[in-house]
């Protein structure tokens, strides 16, 4: 259901089109306004290093630019930004759906879309009664930053401009009618839908907030300068005797808006549904569906050997990428760790303690890291599936063939293409080789993929297959293969933008591993040949994997194929041998 002809003679057709735009710009405005005051060398967001161009470390000190990914961490941690971006993205699908807006879908229901303005309802209140009183009378912003003409001017479109342009929307041009009865709103499900988003942001804030907090030990006024508590009222590290009540304040004004607020938007609704819904019939609400109907293994499972070890590779995967995390975690957790954050201070550069960013996102960078993540889901599934192994969207027939070729790729160009250069060019992940790394990187890149591709092929429940041709002419190798190269184009266009933003620093960028792999490295030379360029090697792999791709799906389709086949003949053999033998005691 898409927009029209006649839309674009309708007023909100404009509106929501204006609106999502005008958001967006915002939004960008605001990026701007958190990011350029902090670049340099002494901003707040700048960062030295002592790698040399091999990316090993040396004995001099180069500036490494500015760490745009702390600034675009921090931005999508306010809650202000998340709900603004959740609202310029409502307002645009509803602009696609044009006069059929609310229909099909939970997103742009009206459940959802009045907790939504629940939510945006939030950020006005929290701006009028709480930071402007507090940057007037205690001269405190509550973002860290200076208060300026320019910091009311983007606050002000923040907190009051954008969540204003989703409300009035909602109240003057939604096109799904409200019920009529008020006691329908407040039922225990919508409850818990306007209140288990703001819950799950305060905890997720506040627990990473602590982990960043514990890697920079070493200066805790650098905390304070990176504003890692997003909110001054959710410092519960801080020295101020009064955050608790300042934190209580926050929850009971928070719990009084999104007890209130639903009414106040049910009765300016009910006031304009005469002129609204004049010329035309309202959308038929979308339930709010937060889990779907779910298949559970039952007690027949368990008299199955495959049931037990779906069950034990679950846990040795979610222990595995447990264990990962963890390591990760240690590699940016202090000063003495391997990848430490070293700043400006006072013409000074001085060592605060762990760079966690550059950590994570070396982490979750990595293809092994994300193949073996969706094994881990996939088992933990099927697990608790039992026989429903095939059903529901993930564990499906061709989901299962895309994560099971997904980690291939992962076995094979670990074990055939890296495996084999690792004394030339050190470790892959830039660790040091011991035992441990070894253990970890064959469990990650031999032993799970091949109990993933041996459950596939010799256990899992087949439902919806078909014959290779079949795969291939109905586009599903596409989308398998999709995903690996928007991954490539991922890394690499990251990997260029942060070289960019890091000040041309490559030794910085090398030893960051933002090219997680050295064939998504343009800028590196010398991987297969002495002289062959980055992109020829790019390209090189591209062929590759897509070669990968291509013929283990063919293959693990072929086997599969010919497996339920010959289970079938058999189970016609038997069924034509029971009516012979049951024929036969007829005749006698």
């Amino acid at each position: 259901m898409f927009l029209n002809k006649n839309d674009w003679k309708n007023w909100k057709t404009y509106y929501k089109l204006i609106g999502s735009v005008t958001i967006f710009a915002i939004l960008i405005g605001v990026f701007c306004y958190y990011l350029i005051p902090g670049m340099g060398e002494t901003g707040k967001w700048g960062m030295w290093t002592n790698k040399n161009e091999e990316g090993k470390v040396g004995d001099v000190f180069t500036y490494a630019g500015n760490d745009v990914v702390w600034v675009l961490t921090l931005f999508f941690g306010y809650f202000a930004v998340q709900t603004a971006c959740l609202s310029a993205v409502w307002l645009f699908k509803n602009f696609l759906k044009g006069n059929e807006e609310g229909k099909n879908s939970w997103f742009t229901g009206n459940k959802f879309s009045l907790a939504l303005v629940s939510w945006s309802s939030i950020n006005i209140l929290l701006f009028l009664i709480v930071f402007i009183p507090n940057a007037i009378i205690n001269k405190v912003a509550f973002d860290n930053m200076e208060i300026s003409t320019l910091w009311w001017i983007v606050n002000s479109f923040l907190y009051l401009v954008i969540p204003t342009i989703m409300i009035a929307y909602f109240i003057f041009g939604y096109n799904v009618k409200i019920t009529d009865d008020l006691r329908k709103i407040y039922t225990v499900k919508n409850l818990l839908l306007w209140a288990i988003y703001p819950l799950i942001y305060f905890v997720i804030i506040i627990f990473r907030a602590q982990i960043y907090n514990s890697t920079w030990t070493v200066d805790a006024e650098y905390s304070n300068q990176m504003n890692v508590w997003v909110y001054s009222f959710l410092n519960f590290n801080g020295e101020n005797k009064e955050i608790w009540s300042q934190t209580l304040m926050i929850i009971a004004i928070s719990s009084g808006i999104l007890a209130l607020m639903p009414s106040l938007i049910w009765l300016s609704t009910k006031g304009f549904e005469t002129i609204k819904f004049r010329t035309n019939s309202p959308s038929q609400d979308t339930e709010f569906v937060i889990l779907k109907e779910f298949n559970f293994m039952s007690l027949a499972d368990w008299k199955t050997a495959k049931h037990y070890f779906k069950m034990a590779i679950a846990l040795m995967t979610v222990i595995l990428m447990m264990y990962t995390i963890s390591t990760v975690y240690k590699s940016g957790s202090s000063e003495t760790a391997r990848y430490v954050r070293y700043i400006n201070k006072n013409g000074e550069i001085t060592a605060v303690g762990g760079d966690l960013t550059t950590a994570l996102g070396f982490m979750f960078g990595m293809f092994t890291f994300q193949s073996n993540l969706l094994v881990m889901i996939w088992f933990v599934l099927v697990f608790i599936k039992g026989g429903n192994e095939d059903k529901g969207s993930f564990t499906t027939y061709y989901w299962s063939m895309a994560v099971s070729v997904y980690i291939t790729v992962t076995f094979i160009i670990f074990n055939f293409l890296m495996l084999p250069t690792v004394h030339k060019n050190g470790a892959v992940d830039g660790g040091e080789m011991n035992a441990a790394w070894w253990a970890m990187n064959m469990m990650l890149h031999t032993v799970a993929p091949l109990c993933m591709i041996f459950y596939f092929v010799f256990w899992y429940k087949k439902s919806n297959y078909g014959t290779t041709k079949e795969l291939f002419t109905s586009k599903k190798i596409l989308w398998i293969l999709s995903y690996p190269v928007v991954y490539a184009l991922v890394i690499v266009v990251r990997g260029e933008i942060l070289y960019l933003a890091w000040n041309n620093n490559y030794g910085f960028a090398k030893a960051a591993w933002i090219w997680p792999y050295p064939f998504l490295n343009i800028r590196n030379t010398g991987w297969i040949t002495d002289n062959m360029p980055g992109y020829v090697s790019l390209i090189v792999a591209v062929f590759i994997i897509a070669g990968i791709i291509f013929g283990f799906s063919s293959a693990y389709n072929a086997s599969i194929v010919s497996l339920e086949n010959k289970i079938n003949n058999k189970d016609k053999k038997k069924v034509k041998n029971s009516k012979k033998s049951t024929k036969t005691v007829k005749t006698k």
